[in-house]
């Protein structure tokens, strides 16, 4: 950086007072950055409560190796310095991501991901008709479920119905091929 000084004083008369101004002229010659920093970050940002998710920084541009360093905050120490970190967050929880490549001054990039952890699901359905269904009689399930997120994944205990013996529907129905005893699952 060069720095220029000029320095001018003006006197006013008859108040007998003065004025001095001192201007500064700057110059200023940056560095070029080879490339410019890049960061996404993958990995599943909803998770319920007591599940994991693996992030990982994939950062493009920039020059060499990069420097890696996870924090809960913008300002606070890093916990850990590599590309990849796997997260059980009790509660939603912010993640910062701050990378820094080899370069000369290093180039430098930061962001976040929320993971946001949901509570976990209470499973609860009925079903009608109830009184004694006939094995080749509709049944529609009514989900009742509290919590979790979607999907949802039904198992209705009925092997004889091959690939119908399971649905992704919040509300199913099913035939049920098999007479006897089933426990469908949500």
């Amino acid at each position: 950086m060069k720095t220029n000084c000029r320095k001018t004083v003006i006197k006013y008369l008859p108040h007998y007072y003065s004025v001095t101004i001192i201007v500064f002229l700057l110059s200023y010659h940056p560095m070029m950055t080879i490339g410019a920093c890049q960061v996404t970050i993958s990995g599943s940002n909803s998770i319920c409560l007591g599940g994991a998710t693996t992030l990982t920084a994939n950062p493009t541009g920039g020059v060499g190796t990069y420097n890696y360093s996870w924090a809960l905050s913008l300002v606070g120490p890093g916990f850990a310095f590599t590309p990849s970190i796997t997260v059980n967050p009790s509660s939603t929880t912010k993640y910062y991501i701050r990378i820094a490549d080899s370069n000369t001054p290093p180039c430098q990039i930061v962001d976040s991901i929320t993971v946001i952890v949901y509570p976990l699901p209470i499973a609860r359905f009925s079903f009608s008709p109830t009184n004694s269904p006939c094995a080749t009689e509709t049944i529609y399930f009514t989900n009742t479920s509290t919590g979790g997120i979607l999907p949802y994944s039904w198992n209705f205990g009925d092997i004889a119905s091959g690939s119908s013996n399971t649905s992704p529907l919040f509300q199913p129905n099913h035939l049920f091929e098999a007479y006897g005893y089933n426990t469908p699952q949500i």
